[in-house]
């Protein structure tokens, strides 16, 4: 039985990077979540979405740091290696600069910088439990690899038979 409908889609817009135009900027991907009752009735859909460090560095053991952004009606957070050390290292996967996750701030959107274990853990107990309740991890920097740090989001998306469809939306 079909009682909601899930739909996920990720976007990254293609920029010409050899053009001469000062208005490029960096790639983004925009994750979308669509969410859409099947059955008629109220239901509050929970989605969840982490990024861990593994993508900013280029061995798992390298030291990272983490931290919210200031952006005004966003919630913001980023993740990097602490040495940035720029074009250091020959690999398919860089050891410098920072990856961000960011969405609009909302009432419905919860957010955490903390272990993996941790804030999966937690969204997967339900009830009113939110990962906006556990406070961020201060123990860093450390290892990528060392208890996995993720920057979490979580959406709770109400729909119903007057408002059948709900969504949100997430930047990488």
């Amino acid at each position: 039985d079909d009682f909601v409908n899930l739909k996920v889609t990720f976007v990254t817009p293609v920029l010409d990077l050899d053009a001469d135009d000062e208005s490029d900027g960096f790639p983004v991907t925009y994750v979308h979540f669509d969410v859409g009752t099947v059955d008629g009735f109220s239901h509050t859909v929970k989605v969840y979405f982490d990024t861990s460090a593994e993508h900013v560095v280029n061995d798992n053991g390298h030291e990272v740091a983490w931290a919210r952004e200031d952006a005004a009606d966003l919630i913001a957070m980023k993740v990097g290696t602490t040495a940035q050390n720029f074009a250091s290292s020959y690999s398919d996967r860089i050891d410098w600069g920072y990856g961000y996750v960011a969405a609009p701030a909302a009432e419905t959107t919860a957010s955490g910088m903390t272990s993996a274990t941790t804030a999966r853990s937690t969204f997967n107990q339900g009830g009113d439990a939110t990962i906006g309740d556990l406070a961020d991890d201060a123990t860093g920097p450390r290892a990528a690899d060392d208890d996995w740090i993720v920057l979490a989001l979580e959406f709770s998306l109400p729909v119903s038979k007057l408002a059948p469809t709900a969504s949100a939306y997430l930047m990488l």
